[in-house]
């Protein structure tokens, strides 16, 4: 299958720990798939990584600390010229995405354009913040296809349950716990599965 990842949350040359569970993730996956990736850079680190056939790393710009709601929109068009370079010589299947918002929302978005399904992987404190968890609640009720095409998984039954009932999947997309016994070992066991914080806040 050809699958396109999508997410902030991957190693870069800055910060080469970041994210070292999603690159787990793609390296499993590559062994019985062919598996794209596009990390976009926050501007705020203030420097650019080298990109290849398989990973590419444009520059996310988003204002800092304002317009939190609608960040999926900054993401979504940050990474637009990486999606279409892309589009040249790979053609995705499905579209696999870590964290909710902004990431996940942007990849429903370019999946939709490309008419294929999309799955958000839910790490736990992406639906437990409040302070923008009204907002992930809103662009998901409004974004969800009712055909099943967008699903989420989560990392336990309970956080399965709370994205189903923040984001009021239909019953055919409802969120899936992940079996434990299914991960891939962690390259680096004392990684953090949080996301890290930027250097200026998000």
């Amino acid at each position: 299958m050809k699958i396109l990842f999508i997410s902030a949350t991957y190693p870069i040359p800055q910060l080469p720990r970041q994210g070292a569970y999603n690159r787990t993730l793609v390296e499993a996956l590559r062994t019985e798939h062919d598996v794209r990736v596009i990390a976009p850079i926050p501007w705020t680190l203030g420097s650019r990584a080298s990109s290849t056939s398989c990973e590419q790393h444009p520059i996310y710009y988003y204002p800092p600390k304002i317009l939190r709601p609608h960040y999926h929109h900054f993401f979504e068009w940050s990474i637009q010229g990486s999606v279409r370079r892309l589009r040249r010589q790979f053609e995705p299947e499905i579209v696999l995405s870590n964290w909710v918002h902004p990431d996940g929302a942007a990849s429903i978005r370019i999946a939709r354009q490309m008419g294929v399904p999309t799955v958000i992987v839910a790490g736990g404190s992406d639906q437990g913040l409040q302070a923008w968890g009204a907002s992930v609640a809103w662009w998901s009720r409004s974004n969800r296809r009712r055909d099943g095409t967008a699903a989420c998984a989560g990392a336990s039954v309970q956080l399965s349950t709370v994205t189903q009932q923040a984001c009021s999947f239909p019953e055919s997309a409802a969120p899936a716990p992940v079996r434990r016994d299914a991960r891939p070992a962690a390259a680096h066991p004392a990684t953090p599965r949080s996301r890290p914080s930027p250097p200026v806040s998000r």
